[in-house]
This record gives C-alpha cells, sequence and structure tokens, in this order.
C-alpha cells in the first residue's frame, strides 16, 4: 500500500523551489490578468461609469446603440491583443526571450491602471478606452505562459507544472472573485480600487522576478549560453540538479531543431494530415467561442439581473465556480488517462451542449413569465455549474493539449500562430457582438450557438479515430493521415 502511495504522489512531485517560483507566476503574476477577466462581477459599476461619460459626449436614448457601444467598450482589448500577437511574432520571439515580455506585460498593466484610474475620476472615456486596449495588450502574457512556464521545469516535469498552473489559477479566481465582491470592491464607490490593486501586484511582481535568470531551455537554445543555463538549472531546482544530463537532452533538441525544415503557412497548408489536424483543433476552438462562458464570462451580471432580483450573487457563483472548476482540474489528467483525448474532448463538448441546454431553458422560463423567478435563476445556476466543470476538465487546455499531441514539429510555429490567433479573435468579437446580438433576437442565438456545438461534436467524432493507438502514431516521425 506505501508503495502505491509514493507512486500516486510522484505525479505531482516538484521541487519546492520550482513550486515557489510558479506560485509567484501564477499568483502574483496572473493577478492583473485575473482581476481584469473576472469584469462581470463588477460589470455594472463599469456600465454606470460608461454611459455617464458617454451621454457627455453623445445623447443617445436608443437602447440597442448603447449596448453596442457599451461591448465595443468592453471588447477594445481586441485591438491590443492583435498588436500584441504581431509585436510578439516579429520582434519578441526573433530578439527577447519570453520573459521579458511577460516583464513587459506587467508595465503595460501598470500603465493601463493609471489611465483607467483617471478616467474613471474624471469621467475621461477616452482614457478609460485606451486603458482597455492596453489591458488587452498586456493580458495576451497569459497565452505566452502557458507556453512559457514548463520551460523552467525538467522535461519530464511539464505535464505536472501545466497541471500544477492550471489548478492554481481556479483558486486564484476564487480570491479574485472575493475581492471584486459588490460588499468589497465591486461597487460604484471603489470599483477603481481594482485597478490600483493590479498596477500594486504588477510592481511586487518584477519587483521580484527583476534579477531572475531566464528559463534554463531559452538561454541554451536561444543564447547559447552554456554557464547561464547551468546558472539557471542550479537556481531553479537547487545545487544537487544534474546539469550535465539535462544540457545534454538540450543538444539533443537543439540538434532536431536544426535539421528542421520549419513550414510557412502556406507549405502547411498544402498538406493534407495537417489540414486534417487544423480541422479538429479548428473545431475545439469553435466551441469554446460559442460556449456558454462566452457570455456568463462577460454579461452574467445584467443575466442575472434580469432572471433574479440580487444580480450582486454573481460573485458568489464566481466562488463556487472556481471551486468546481478546481475540482475538475484534479479529475482531468485520470478522465485523459483512462478515456483517451479523443472520448475526453467529447465528454467535454457534451458537458457544453448540457449546459446550453439548461441556458435556453431558464431564458424560456424567463419569456414564458416575463419576469424575474425562481425557476429561470435555477436553471441558469445548473447550466453555469456545468460549464464550470467543462472549464475545470480542461476545455481551454484542449487547443494545446491537440497541438501537442498531433501536430508535426516542422508545423507547430506555424499552426500554434495562425490557430491562436483565431481562438482570441474569435473570443473577443463574440464578446464584442453578443450582448446587441442578444438585444435583437433573444433566446434565439443561445438556439444558434447549441446547434454549432452540435454540428462541431458531430464532424469532431466522424474524423477523429476512437483509437490511442492510431492518434499518436508516429508523433514526430513519419506521420500518416487520420484513418
Amino acid at each position: 500500500m506505501g508503495e502505491k502511495y509514493e507512486k500516486f504522489w510522484a505525479n505531482f512531485y516538484l521541487p519546492k523551489r520550482l513550486i515557489l517560483i510558479l506560485l509567484l507566476h501564477t499568483t502574483v503574476g496572473n493577478v492583473p490578468i485575473a482581476l481584469y477577466s473576472m469584469q462581470s462581477t463588477y460589470m455594472i459599476p463599469i456600465r454606470s461609469f460608461f454611459q455617464k461619460s458617454f451621454n457627455a459626449m453623445f445623447s443617445i436614448q436608443n437602447s440597442t446603440l448603447m449596448n453596442a457601444f457599451f461591448s465595443i467598450f468592453t471588447q477594445l482589448g481586441i485591438i491590443g491583443i492583435i498588436g500584441a500577437i504581431i509585436v510578439y511574432k516579429q520582434i519578441v520571439v526573433r530578439c527577447l526571450p519570453m520573459f521579458c515580455w511577460l516583464k513587459l506585460a506587467q508595465f503595460l498593466f501598470i500603465i493601463g491602471c493609471i489611465l483607467m484610474t483617471l478616467g474613471i475620476t474624471n469621467n475621461y472615456l477616452i482614457l478609460a478606452s485606451t486603458a482597455n486596449v492596453i489591458f488587452g495588450a498586456a493580458s495576451f502574457s497569459f497565452y505566452i505562459k502557458i507556453l512559457y512556464l514548463p520551460e523552467f521545469g525538467l522535461p519530464k516535469d511539464k505535464t505536472k507544472i501545466v497541471l500544477f498552473s492550471n489548478s492554481v489559477m481556479f483558486i486564484l479566481n476564487f480570491l479574485v472573485a472575493i475581492v471584486t465582491n459588490e460588499n468589497v470592491l465591486g461597487n460604484e464607490n471603489r470599483w477603481f480600487a481594482i485597478y490600483v490593486l493590479m498596477a500594486l501586484t504588477s510592481v511586487l511582481y518584477l519587483t521580484v522576478t527583476w534579477n531572475m535568470p531566464e528559463s534554463p531551455k531559452q538561454l541554451y537554445l536561444i543564447k547559447g549560453n552554456t554557464s547561464e543555463t547551468i546558472d539557471s538549472l542550479r537556481f531553479y531546482h537547487g545545487m544537487d540538479v544534474d546539469t550535465q544530463q539535462i544540457i545534454d537532452q538540450f543538444v539533443d533538441e537543439k540538434h532536431f531543431e536544426n535539421i528542421l525544415t520549419k513550414l510557412s503557412l502556406r507549405e502547411v497548408f498544402k498538406r493534407k494530415y495537417i489540414r486534417k489536424v487544423i480541422l479538429i483543433i479548428a473545431l475545439n476552438i469553435i466551441v469554446d467561442i460559442v460556449s456558454l462562458s462566452s457570455i456568463t464570462g462577460k454579461y452574467g451580471q445584467f443575466i442575472l439581473e434580469k432572471y433574479s432580483d440580487m444580480p450582486s450573487v454573481i460573485t458568489y457563483l464566481k466562488m463556487s465556480g472556481s471551486c468546481i472548476s478546481l475540482a475538475g482540474s484534479f479529475v482531468a489528467p485520470i478522465l485523459f488517462s483512462r478515456l483517451g483525448i479523443r472520448n475526453s474532448v467529447v465528454t467535454i463538448f457534451g458537458l457544453s451542449v448540457l449546459a446550453w441546454i439548461f441556458m435556453i431553458m431558464a431564458e424560456g422560463a424567463f419569456y414564458a413569465i416575463n419576469t424575474p423567478n425562481t425557476i429561470s435563476f435555477f436553471f441558469y445556476i445548473i447550466g453555469t455549474v456545468i460549464e464550470e466543470l467543462s472549464s475545470g476538465l480542461g476545455k481551454r487546455k484542449i487547443f494545446f493539449i491537440l497541438m501537442n499531441e498531433l501536430c508535426p514539429e516542422e508545423a507547430k510555429d506555424s499552426v500554434a500562430t495562425f490557430m491562436l490567433t483565431i481562438s482570441i479573435f474569435g473570443i473577443e468579437t463574440t464578446g464584442l457582438t453578443i450582448l446587441p446580438i442578444y438585444t435583437l433576437i433573444g433566446i434565439t442565438i443561445y438556439i444558434i450557438y447549441f446547434i454549432i456545438t452540435i454540428i462541431c461534436i458531430t464532424i469532431f467524432i466522424s474524423i477523429v479515430p476512437n483509437s490511442k493507438e492510431n492518434l499518436y502514431e508516429s508523433l514526430h516521425d513519419g506521420y500518416k493521415e487520420l484513418k
């Protein structure tokens, strides 16, 4: 029995120093991103500020137009994200280590917080709008961090680091939901303090990480500096780490990179297998874009205004949702291990369908009664709980899993950049358009999203083999067509 427990806990073991470093990056380093992404818990004071500052500049009485402009205001971050992707691809990847980008993102958060605070206190919509663009650019660091943090660990620890970071993020979301509660900072009198907190945590992160070394992998593969690589390995893993063994692995990886001919995006689309991989990944992205969280994540407080007389309860739903997601994140490794990727993805997609069914029932009950009611509120809660469970099981991580397991190494850079851009653009565009579209067609938009999810699941099942051997066949050499 003791040996079984040792084997079980070995799956989660990481060096203590590395755990502390990861906690720094995934807690303090992610607080600004978490506060920015948790806007649905303090959307009412944001809307109040927008209406006040917007009406000071323009006079619009049409509610549909006002909702459209408000959606544009809240989604201005998409401009920053697009700019960040271009800068990252053209400059950072070629000239700067990833750690520099993470630090730059914190500087951007500080600048954005200063502008937003000035905008809120003086009712300057232009300053607040500029801040939203900057926040979008800075929040792109979250995607970089997902790819980068595993590089701090040893090659055998990469999966552990991803799962560890995922779990910590759900705990952070729980704490952030408390802070943004209407009774704490998420009200019209104190919500500007949220941006002060964002700036302070960015300053703290920069202060602590300023002199930290780059990841060992970046130092060796990008800079080719062996002595700095050894220092970095010892900093993150202790003096007892076998540096030569790790460097030998880096040597093999560097040799593989040198003999590998990277494919351009145009060359990628010429290959039948890779086109099929792109289609499989695209199906996951589409399901993510039209998921229930695409609406509740941004406008949950508005929905609860309609379904109940307690819109502030959204904070408690976010807190309970983070707990559910956290529990799901611990179940996820077991799910993928026992069911395999294909069946696990179908299960997670199925939960998204179920979440939409309850959301449609909630909206239908509201239309039937036409007043806030317990039935709509009850169905809404069930739908959001199911959606949080699917997130915890790894819905947002399926993209990276499929990339690593299916995409040929020579095509990864081109495919990842292309698909990640589509994913971010699609999610942000949905956030931009969903409120005015809902104002125009109501429950129909929920039904459309539900149907799209069903179609994506059907196609996914039809083109992905229900066989682990076929799915993983020759992952880095001699790729064959999916059957």
